[in-house]
């Protein structure tokens, strides 16, 4: 979310600049991703609005070089979700690391058109750095700390079948109903000491459901009782004497003489 500070300024070169572009690099102050901001000069609040932040996993001394990664046989698993035109659903990421001391996960998830992200949520967002960044094409997560519980170093390692983290998927109301594949892309995963992990993902999907059908309509039934108001008369074909054939001894109204 933007946040305000007033603790920097601009640049000198620029110092009438109302917008400002932060990169905090890999390793600067301990940092454990890159991370870019933008920010923008507000008058009224005399300080500066956060409006956009962007995390990246760290991989090697570099991001640019993009090293070969190590092997391993790191797992990133998309889940899936079933419901009807118009409704929300909730799918899950999961990740197998296979004993792998696995730190950090970036990904990207595009959705077809007919879907659109409303958030997602890291579990234990408390004690991870994550940035989830949404558009109408589907989101970019990044989760960071995977290793590290609180201020003291994990002492096991990740089972396999962690969850990452669950978005919120809304169908729209006009999407035909039929199952829907969605395919992770951009996976990336990395190691304590900014290791590049070969990962691979698995694709889940979105299953839309056919509306269910409405109640048939109401057809006069040949054995319904003809309807009269209370205190009123009761129809000539129920008049004392006549005998409805319905197999039912209740409707002889000549046993009622």
């Amino acid at each position: 979310m933007p946040g305000a500070v007033n603790n920097f300024f601009p640049h000198p070169d620029s110092p009438d600049a109302t917008q400002i572009h932060y990169r905090f690099a890999c390793g600067d102050h301990g940092n454990t991703v890159l991370d870019e901001q933008d920010f923008e000069y507000n008058a009224p609040l005399e300080a500066w609005i956060r409006t956009q932040q962007e995390l990246r996993l760290c991989l090697g001394p570099d991001r640019s070089t993009n090293p070969t990664p190590a092997s391993s046989d790191v797992q990133v698993h998309l889940g899936t979700a079933r419901g009807l035109p118009g409704e929300t659903v909730m799918i899950p990421i999961t990740i197998d690391p296979k004993g792998e001391d696995v730190s950090g996960v970036e990904i990207d998830l595009p959705f077809p058109e007919g879907f659109s992200v409303v958030d997602c949520d890291a579990e234990k967002a408390e004690r991870l750095v994550t940035n989830f960044r949404i558009s109408t094409g589907g989101v970019r997560a990044v989760i960071n700390g995977l290793d590290w519980i609180g201020d003291w170093q994990r002492s096991e390692r990740l089972p396999d079948g962690t969850r990452l983290c669950t978005c919120r998927i809304h169908i729209s109301p006009h999407i035909s109903p039929g199952t829907y594949p969605i395919a992770l892309s951009g996976v990336l995963v990395n190691s304590e000491g900014w290791l590049r992990l070969h990962a691979t993902a698995t694709e889940g999907g979105i299953s839309v459901l056919e509306p269910a059908t409405r109640a048939a309509k109401d057809t006069p039934s040949p054995y319904r009782l003809p309807r009269y108001a209370p205190g009123g008369n009761l129809p000539r074909c129920l008049t004392a004497g006549t005998r409805l054939r319905l197999g039912h001894p209740s409707l002889d109204t000549s046993a009622r003489r």
